[in-house]
């Protein structure tokens, strides 16, 4: 499964800090402890010493034991996760101003900044400010999945005040050689959610017209998230009827849509759902970035459709795939960008709700969730 930043260790800033402020606490400790022996006091008195002093030395293993695991922890993450548990869990995306360093540091001058609920976001540290101002007002951002990776990963976060859960998103970074970010795409779920309609105005945009596929499929194994994720869109998509690319998911799979208020539940309805969007014979999903973990990925795209004028605008999206211990793919999340920037419902959203930006709080991440355990125990009885 992905690693679950939320869920994960104690923060690597946070154990390296406490581990030299205990080796500090320790020396002084181990000196006192030193001298009153020397000098032949009291036993209270050395015996209190000797307590503190093998306190101080139990302290200092434990430090050293703390900064040893630093390493390992960023090993264990992977540079690209590790700088997202240090920003957006450790560090914040509402902290104000005194954390704005900590985020400058960690982008390059140039990099790239689609933070798609902004009409226009500029590059560079002009825009990491814009992203964090976007988000000054909202609640907690809770990690909820976070891809492995290396240069690149993606993560499904939501925002979260007193227990209740608010909008829902998923964020890919890129960095560079210097493990800055490089690259950044953020989109939110829409607020209204079309469902088929979605399938019947792609259908009317494209109308007769054909999408071309270049790449003719040579069928292979994919191993790995990043490699299944390429294979399924970069080479198979209109190569190979839907019923192929659902051989790769899970039974139980978890899949949503933002297009759609309920997530799809089990391979027959991911079957079907593909099967929905393959008759759109001009549409294309163009493939654009992949995180490179082998547990999950995350992938950046933007729809084409055949026939549509060269310069109209392309919507953009982002997908997370998660693979079971089997390699199958078991969580899968879609989000496309709003047309309309800001989207009107979320910037309403935004004004009456600023914590959440959700008119109506959920009490679970996923839509439907507790209906859903309520159907299935019925089932079972």
């Amino acid at each position: 499964m992905a690693l679950s930043v939320a869920a994960g260790p104690l923060p690597v800033n946070r154990q390296l800090t406490n581990a030299i402020r205990h080796q500090k606490e320790a020396l002084p400790i181990k000196k006192e402890a030193n001298s009153l022996a020397r000098k032949g006091l009291v036993a209270l008195t050395a015996s209190a010493a000797t307590s503190r002093y093998y306190k101080s030395c139990c302290i200092a293993r434990a430090a050293s034991q703390a900064v040893e695991t630093v390493p390992r922890v960023q090993s264990l993450l992977g540079p690209a996760p590790a700088l997202v548990q240090k920003l957006w869990s450790e560090v914040g995306v509402a902290a104000g101003i005194s954390a704005e360093k900590q985020w400058l540091d960690s982008f390059s001058s140039d990099a790239i900044i689609e933070d798609l609920f902004l009409a226009d976001c500029p590059r560079g540290h002009a825009g990491v400010r814009a992203y964090l101002e976007n988000k000054s007002a909202c609640g907690r951002l809770v990690i909820d999945k976070c891809t492995d990776g290396e240069r690149s990963c993606g993560f499904t976060w939501h925002w979260e005040e007193n227990g209740a859960v608010g909008i829902r998103g998923t964020t890919f970074i890129e960095l560079d050689q210097q493990g800055r970010v490089s690259f950044l795409r953020e989109i939110c779920e829409p607020l209204y959610k079309p469902g088929d309609a979605t399938v019947e105005l792609l259908k009317a945009i494209g109308g007769d017209n054909v999408a071309t596929f270049d790449v003719q499929a040579e069928r292979r194994k994919p191993v790995g998230a990043s490699d299944i994720c390429r294979y399924l869109w970069s080479e198979l998509q209109g190569n190979a009827p839907p019923a192929e690319s659902v051989t790769f998911f899970a039974d139980q799979v978890l899949y949503e849509d933002f297009n759609y208020e309920l997530p799809l539940r089990r391979k027959e309805e991911v079957r079907d759902f593909l099967e929905k969007f393959a008759e759109i014979k001009a549409l294309k999903f163009v493939a654009e970035r992949f995180s490179d973990g082998s547990k999950a990925c995350c992938f950046t795209w933007n729809v084409e459709i055949a026939g549509a004028p060269t310069d109209a605008p392309r919507i953009r999206g982002i997908s997370f795939y998660e693979l079971n211990d089997a390699g199958k793919i078991i969580y899968v999340r879609d989000i496309p960008e709003s047309a309309a920037k800001p989207p009107p419902l979320q910037a309403l959203a935004a004004m009456l709700r600023p914590r959440l930006r959700v008119f109506f709080p959920r009490s679970s991440v996923v839509a439907g969730e507790a209906i859903h355990f309520l159907m299935a125990g019925m089932a079972s009885n």
